[in-house]
């Protein structure tokens, strides 16, 4: 059934509010077509937004005792003089004033991101800088962007899960989430509102997918409901 045709049939269907008959004005019904337009071309993209991969590279064992709350550290910004495996991180210029500037936006995003999606799953999540210190059982989250001039449009952040406070802080978890390459992104001048919008959104896909591991292991060990 051509769409023209199935606008008219919706249009003219006696049991909805909107007005029916054959002269319907056709602006109304070009406006109709390319709202529906609009909306496929939104569903295309995001259908085409890229997947974050969580890999753990030190996984939580069993037995932890149930954190009081999660405190998220702001995440930081790796630059080239950062201690970090060097297939991960540029050892060659350092970083541009405008990629750190950039860089520290998205982290912001990612951090506010990551808070806001474990409150929406039944975890307490607070920002560190802002809440009491950790105590024995609090469960703090550290983490840190990192640079690929090998695929300049993929984010990538290291992840780190600390229990406890002070010198009885323990390292219980550790993960790398990666979001490919963005075409609109690797494109796209550093700084630029097409580049900022790109880097923020794959801030918060990235917070959105870590925060639904953290969540799983909740629910896997009893101390959130399913």
């Amino acid at each position: 059934m051509m769409l023209t045709e199935k606008f008219r049939r919706v249009h003219c269907d006696p049991e909805r509010t909107l007005a029916c008959d054959d002269s319907s004005d056709p602006k109304r019904a070009l406006g109709f077509l390319l709202t529906l337009a609009a909306v496929f071309c939104l569903l295309l993209i995001a259908g085409c937004a890229p997947t974050p991969t969580i890999t753990p590279t030190v996984r939580a064992q069993t037995g932890l005792p149930r954190p009081d709350r999660v405190l998220v550290n702001d995440f930081e910004i790796a630059n080239a003089d950062s201690e970090l495996d060097p297939d991960q991180v540029s050892t060659g210029r350092p970083r541009t004033e405008e990629e750190m500037r950039v860089g520290r936006a998205a982290a912001q995003v990612l951090t506010g991101s990551l808070i806001e999606e474990l409150k929406s799953r039944g975890i307490d999540a607070q920002r560190a800088s802002t809440a009491a210190p950790p105590e024995m059982n609090t469960l703090s989250i550290r983490g840190r962007f990192l640079w690929r001039d090998k695929d300049p449009g993929a984010m990538r952040a290291r992840v780190w899960f600390y229990q406890g406070s002070g010198v009885n802080s323990r390292l219980v978890a550790q993960t790398d989430a990666d979001i490919p390459g963005d075409s609109n992104r690797a494109t796209a001048v550093i700084g630029s509102s097409a580049y900022t919008a790109a880097q923020e959104a794959d801030a918060r896909r990235m917070a959105r997918e870590l925060a639904e591991r953290i969540a799983r292991y909740y629910r896997e060990t009893g101390w959130i409901n399913s």
